[in-house]
C-alpha cells in the first residue's frame, strides 16, 4: 500500500484466510496469492496501491504466531451427536447435519465434519434446499469466521468490498 497507509480490513481478512487454509505457505507466496485474488476481483484500487510484500509478510507472520499460541480451535474438533451437550443446533437441522456427517465420512475426506461446520449448518439451514450446498456454505462460513477472528477486522458498515468477500460465496443470500 502507499506510504503511511495501513492494510484495509479486506486485505487483513484475505491474508488471515490464506494463513488458515495454507499453513505451510510463506509470506512471499501469500503476497503473490493476495495480488492474484485482487486482480481476479478487480479490486477497486490501482496496482501500486496494493499491499507490499513486506506488509503482507509481517501480517502473515503475526497471524501464524497467533495461531500457534491459540492452538486448535474448539470448533475444529470432529462433530458428533455428543457435541449437542455444549453447542446448540436447531432440532430441524439435525437430520441434515447427521447426513452431512456421514456424507463426509463416506467420501473418505481427510477431515471429518467439524463442530464449526455443524453450527453453521444449523444457522444457515433455512437458506438452502440442497444439503450439499448447505454443507459447502457452512464450510465457507467456518473459514470466514476463523479469518475474522484471527484478523479482528470485521467488515465495517458501508465497506462493500469486505461485505462482498464475506457474503459472496452465498451469492448474496
Amino acid at each position: 500500500m502507499g506510504k503511511g497507509k495501513g492494510l484495509d480490513d479486506y486485505i487483513k481478512n484475505l491474508v488471515a484466510e490464506m494463513c488458515l487454509k495454507h499453513p505451510a505457505w510463506g509470506g512471499t507466496k501469500i503476497h503473490s496469492e493476495v495480488h492474484h485474488v485482487l486482480g481476479e476481483q478487480k479490486y477497486p484500487r490501482s496496482d501500486p496501491e496494493w499491499p507490499s510484500r513486506s506488509a503482507v509478510q509481517r501480517l502473515a507472520k503475526d497471524y501464524k504466531a497467533a495461531l500457534v499460541q491459540q492452538g486448535q480451535h474448539e470448533d475444529d474438533r470432529p462433530w458428533s451427536l455428543a457435541a449437542l451437550s455444549f453447542c446448540d443446533i436447531p432440532p430441524e437441522a439435525l437430520p441434515a447435519v447427521n447426513r452431512a456427517c456421514w456424507r463426509v465420512i463416506d467420501s473418505g475426506a481427510e477431515t471429518p465434519l467439524t463442530i464449526g461446520q455443524a453450527k453453521w449448518m444449523g444457522r444457515l439451514f433455512y437458506l438452502f434446499e440442497d444439503e450439499l450446498d448447505l454443507l459447502k456454505a457452512a464450510t465457507i462460513y467456518v473459514a470466514r469466521q476463523r479469518s475474522l477472528e484471527l484478523s479482528d477486522a470485521y467488515p465495517k458498515k458501508g465497506d462493500d468490498t469486505a461485505w462482498t468477500w464475506f457474503m459472496g460465496e452465498l451469492g448474496g443470500a
